[in-house]
């Protein structure tokens, strides 16, 4: 366990040949030491790969009650979010911290997102209301790569 927005992670500098970040950038109001950390973890030729929520989430329908149990789907739906990061933002912290982003964009899972032209006229689902926010693409993503050492 560590907070991530303090503490530094107890693994060695150089080791991690890839990061997954996903839903995590979101719940920090100061996400530098994170980046820090990716940057300090990541082997000269390692990934990391961003998901947060995408900004279409804001106008996102409030919280759905399917079988006694909420399905968020709006970014206010979940009491932890402290601020919406935009890929442009995800770009920025990483240029910051000596990652460059090589691809970003909107997380979907096209089969799940397909779906949901069958399942928008059936009755209200846990099911439905999932491949609606892959059909809304509620998610977005970034690739970046360990900058060589000697430049930053």
């Amino acid at each position: 366990e560590a907070d991530l927005e303090k503490d530094r992670l107890p693994l060695p500098d150089g080791t991690a040949d890839a990061i997954t970040c996903m839903h995590l950038v979101e719940h920090l109001r100061e996400p530098g030491r994170l980046f820090e950390e990716v940057r300090r973890l990541l082997a000269p030729a390692g990934r990391v790969y961003f998901e947060t929520p995408h900004p279409r989430s804001l106008t996102a329908s409030r919280r759905v009650p399917m079988r006694g149990e909420m399905i968020t789907t709006n970014f206010y739906d979940d009491p932890g979010h402290v601020r919406l990061v935009t890929p442009l933002q995800l770009a920025s912290l990483c240029r910051s911290h000596g990652l460059v982003p090589e691809k970003c964009g909107v997380s979907r899972n096209w089969l799940i997102a397909a779906a949901y032209g069958w399942y928008r006229w059936r009755k209200p689902s846990r099911s439905r209301q999932i491949a609606y926010t892959h059909f809304l693409g509620w998610s977005s993503y970034l690739v970046a790569r360990a900058a060589d050492r000697k430049q930053h």
